[in-house]
């Protein structure tokens, strides 16, 4: 047992420095990985799905606070490449397929959709001096498969680690146009690519989970999550990055579970065509109440809400206002 405990403790701290150490992106917006399993709503837990198959569909509406037209077309004189949009809607399915003792793999695919995307540097606002405008750029998201190993578990004390292993295909749409396409070209121009629902990268994902109670009556998930992926659609690569979730709960086996979560992430810059984008990149920190309601046995729908603490965005970005999140599980 002495061992046994010894290994598990070597491959957490051995994760924890490859973490640290290594180049870790994320993929477009900062997109949390939505969890089966754990008392968290946003934060992916380390107790695994052993047997059965678990179904969840996810609602995500994020807003942003915008740059007038004004400053985006002061930006523009001042030779600041600078893109924004007001809001993003994301709608998510997931299934996970308990594959004994140990493991789980879950799918999770959806459908995307970011509404009024103002860019002030592509070849319709260089060749017109205007903003370029697109009204929504929506479609597939890329599908994420996502397999989890529980290296320890303490049925006494109901305590559960394990070990997450990712990869992110590219089956997203990376082909949306803008509104109108400038003198001299045939067709609207493609959206950048950071507004695009795919990315046209295969992703890689790596991190530890942990799921835990206190005496029946406050439940613990924390996730420490890296993402490492290549170069996608038109030479982008998004910005390494590493995420932390910690979620609190409250009687964590009754009905109705209240909990309140800290979600942070840091991600460096984007690079394009071998050019480090100096407007992007971020390091936030959000908290988000949410509640779990249990209607029958298996079934649950929850809700959350997100808001900033801190938000460090380098250069000229605009700030993420709010998050709204909610949806339903079944597990049969």
């Amino acid at each position: 047992m002495l061992m046994y405990r010894s290994a598990c403790m070597l491959i957490v701290v051995f994760t924890g420095i490859w973490m640290m150490l290594a180049p870790i992106p994320v993929w477009s917006h900062g997109e949390s990985v939505r969890g089966v399993g754990g008392v968290g709503i946003e934060t992916t837990g380390g107790e695994i799905l052993r047997e059965g198959i678990a179904v969840a569909v996810h609602y995500d509406l994020r807003k942003y606070n915008l740059f007038s037209e004004q400053q985006m077309l002061d930006f523009m004189k001042q030779g600041e490449d600078v893109h924004q949009h007001s809001r993003e809607q994301t709608t998510l399915m997931s299934v996970t397929f308990g594959l004994g003792k140990r493991w789980d793999l879950s799918a999770q695919i959806g459908y995307g959709r970011f509404s009024n995307f103002q860019d002030n540097s592509d070849t319709f606002a260089q060749v017109t001096g205007k903003i370029s405008k697109t009204d929504v750029s929506d479609g597939l998201t890329d599908l994420l498969i996502m397999g989890r190993y529980q290296f320890y578990k303490n049925e006494e004390r109901d305590q559960h680690a394990a070990l997450i292993m990712g990869i992110k295909l590219p089956t997203g749409n990376y082909r949306a146009r803008v509104n109108q396409a400038a003198p001299g070209q045939s067709r609207p121009e493609l959206v950048g690519t950071h507004n695009q629902i795919g990315s046209g990268s295969v992703d890689f994902l790596l991190g530890t989970a942990y799921t835990g109670h206190l005496a029946d009556v406050i439940g613990i998930s924390a996730d420490l999550l890296a993402r490492v992926n290549t170069e996608g659609a038109k030479s982008f690569r998004s910005g390494n990055s590493i995420q932390v979730d910690l979620a609190v709960a409250y009687r964590p086996h009754a009905r109705i579970v209240p909990s309140v979560e800290l979600n942070y992430i840091a991600q460096e810059r984007d690079i394009e065509d071998d050019e480090v984008k100096t407007n992007s990149g971020v390091t936030s920190l959000f908290v988000t109440p949410g509640v779990t309601i249990r209607l029958f046995d298996r079934h649950s729908v929850f809700a959350n809400a997100s808001f900033p603490v801190i938000q460090i965005l380098p250069g000229i970005q605009n700030e993420e206002a709010f998050r709204i999140s909610g949806g339903w599980s079944f597990a049969f």
